[in-house]
């Protein structure tokens, strides 16, 4: 079947899941995909808890431990 769209198949509802389904789509723009996983919700993007807790040290560009 030349022209029709991919199909694809993700296992893993989490935040990899979330990541590898932008990637096809990157690539795919028309591509169908379907995500099996077992959360009791669905996939969201979630926040990166670690910048919050430790704000970037200054100039450093990388986290640092609050004491």
């Amino acid at each position: 079947m030349t022209g029709a769209a991919p199909r694809i198949g993700i296992v893993g509802s989490g935040i990899a899941g979330l990541r590898a389904a932008q990637s096809v789509l990157a690539h795919e723009t028309g591509a169908r995909i379907t995500v099996f996983g077992d959360e009791a919700h669905r996939t969201y993007n979630r926040p990166g808890l670690t910048k919050k807790r430790y704000p970037p040290s200054a100039g450093s560009g990388r986290p640092s431990p609050r004491t």
